[in-house]
């Protein structure tokens, strides 16, 4: 599942996962739509949060979330 569909699963807004993350809703649908990516520091809270294993089951692009969380 990519982030918008897990964030959707769990009836959340972007702005109540933002607010759980403590970034900006902006932040959540860039990441979305795949304009940006989070921090090494956020990707660890989505992983935690949404209790997948890889980055990767999170976003499209994977060599992209690579170079940046790695």
């Amino acid at each position: 599942m990519k982030l918008q569909e897990l964030r959707e699963s769990r009836r959340l807004s972007q702005e109540a996962l933002a607010q759980i993350l403590d970034v900006s809703a902006d932040a959540i649908s860039c990441w979305e739509l795949g304009k940006r990516y989070p921090s090494y520091k956020n990707g660890l809270k989505l992983k935690e949060y949404f209790d997948v294993q890889f980055l990767e089951q999170l976003f499209d692009d994977v060599n992209e979330v690579e170079s940046v969380t790695a």
